[in-house]
This record gives C-alpha cells, structure tokens and sequence, in this order.
C-alpha cells in the first residue's frame, strides 16, 4: 500500500481488493488503494468525494459502496458510489442515519448498513439501500447498539429476490 491507514473499509470486486478511506495518524483519508494478486501491485484509484474514517463498505453489481464513517469527529450518512467502467465516485441517496464505524453487506440485490456509532451513541438500527429506487429504508433492529462490527452473507443461504420489509 502507498498509505498506512487504520479504519479503512475493504472490498473485493473482479479479483482485486480495494482499500477505501480510513485515518493516518492525523486525519480521515479519501484516497482509495487497490491491489492486483495477479500482478502483486498496488495502485491509486480516484478519490472518494469526502474522506472517510470508520467507513463501512461493500459491493454490488460491479460497483464499489462507502457508506458513512466521519469526517473529523463527525459522523456521516452519506454514501457514495464507485463504478470501475467509469472510474468515478458518485453520490447517491444518504443514509437515514448518521453511522460512523458502520458494518456494511450486500445481500438479495440491496446495500445493508449494520448499526455503528452516531456521535452520541452505539446503534441497533439497520437499513438497507435500494439500488433501483435511490432509496434507503429501515430494517429490522438489532438486539443492541453495535459498532465496528463485522458482517458477512454465509453463500449457503437464499438470496434471490430477497428483501426484508420495514420493522413496524
């Protein structure tokens, strides 16, 4: 890697692992690095709109996600949006919650955003990111608050067509 970084978010999209934002030792980064197994090469990408420490990220249809995180000591509910064809970050709809060190997953063709910390307090609260609606809409809670967790989609399961409804 060029930069050392802690709190960096990871993804995997076509073979390559991508390192997006985190914090040095002085401040949030919006760089984002990826390495090439197959070259064993690192490379810079474009940066992120907004540097982003505790960022939560994922992928989705050959598309890259950072989900909130903080700037300085403020946590964010954007969300932005890298398409490697394209080779640019885009935003789309916030989050409806300010989430800093937030888990984020892909699962049943939307983006999940897994509790976190909102500045005052861990969260229980979870929501998910329709794609095709540039919408995000809450989903069942957790048993209680989290942050910095980790979640994962264990690839037994169903996946088509899924999506959990609202929590009353």
């Amino acid at each position: 890697m060029f930069s050392p970084r802690s709190t960096a978010g990871v993804a995997v999209l076509n073979s390559k692992l991508y390192v997006v934002g985190g914090r040095d030792s002085n401040s949030c980064l919006s760089s984002v690095e990826c390495y090439d197994p197959h070259t064993d090469r690192w490379s810079l990408l474009p940066q992120l709109n907004v540097a982003r420490g505790g960022v939560g990220v994922t992928m989705l249809d050959g598309r890259i996600y950072a989900l909130g995180g903080h700037e300085i000591s403020e946590p964010l509910k954007s969300v932005e949006v890298f398409d490697p064809k394209i080779n640019v970050w885009m935003s789309v709809a916030p989050m409806n919650c300010a989430r800093d060190a937030v888990a984020a997953v892909t699962f049943g063709g939307v983006v999940y955003a897994v509790g976190g910390f909102n500045g005052c307090m861990y969260l229980d609260s979870v929501e998910y990111y329709d794609p095709d609606e540039d919408v995000w809409r809450f989903s069942a809670k957790l048993r209680s608050g989290r942050a910095g967790a980790g979640v994962i989609v264990l690839p037994d399961l169903p996946v088509d067509n899924v999506k959990l409804e609202p929590s009353p």
